[in-house]
């Protein structure tokens, strides 16, 4: 998976001292209460963990953030421990695991812009052939309306309650609308394949009929981005 297909705005080191500072105090909050919420011993040692690597890192920030050119801490800091992968990386997913992941889940979240500018958020169901993203969509919809105009998108798939069980993938791109708008009963060859994994995803291997009202969208990303939190405990030890 390519430098693109990681959230660097989580990497530290790419923000200024004042901004890492924010982050970490942000972090330092998720970590204590993630603390109070574990209910075994494994996972409290691993929020314990990472909520004295994160207090660590932040005296560390603060040092650098008030030293003065020549003093010590100014732009010298050495981690103590092996510099290893940074967080970005570390918590992304393969690319074998984001397709088990878009395999298994079943709705997504699609932002639109509308004509004056207001972003517009819809549930849909989808299905993902390893290389774009495919919805079905109400072709008389605001959602349709805003793509036939601006055919630029995001879609998140998201999963999980618990911070140290948050996973999900962010793909954004253009769309393009494929086959009969809306879809008909004749056979298209570039639908039959998003139709059979939308058929075996949503209906237990029966065909959908097409209904007059919906169409196909592909979305082939030209971003993505991923991130399993459950990798978090890894970067602990």
């Amino acid at each position: 998976m390519g430098d693109d297909q990681v959230r660097d705005e989580d990497d530290h080191d790419l923000l200024t001292f004042a901004e890492s500072g924010i982050r970490l105090r942000e972090e330092i909050s998720l970590a204590e209460a993630e603390l109070r919420d574990s209910q075994t011993p494994e996972r409290r040692a691993a929020a314990q963990a990472r909520l004295s690597a994160l207090t660590d890192a932040l005296a560390r920030n603060t040092r650098q953030a008030t030293a003065n050119p020549g003093e010590k801490g100014f732009l010298d800091y050495a981690p103590p421990r092996p510099v290893r992968q940074r967080r970005g990386r570390a918590i992304a997913m393969t690319a074998a695991e984001v397709d088990e992941f878009l395999a298994a889940e079943r709705t997504c979240r699609v932002a639109t812009t509308g004509r004056d500018g207001r972003p517009h958020v819809v549930p849909l169901w989808f299905v993902w052939d390893g290389t774009s993203l495919w919805l079905s969509s109400v072709v008389r919809s605001q959602r349709w309306a805003d793509l036939i105009r601006d055919p630029r998108v995001a879609v998140v798939v998201d999963a999980g309650v618990g911070y140290m069980e948050l996973r999900g993938v962010e793909l954004s791109g253009s769309v393009e609308p494929v086959g009969d708008v809306p879809r008909t009963a004749t056979p298209d060859p570039a639908l039959a394949e998003p139709e059979r994994l939308f058929a075996d995803k949503y209906t237990g291997g029966d065909p959908v009929p097409p209904d007059g009202r919906h169409a196909w969208l592909r979305l082939t990303p030209d971003k993505l981005v991923s991130w399993d939190f459950r990798k978090l405990a890894g970067l602990s030890r």
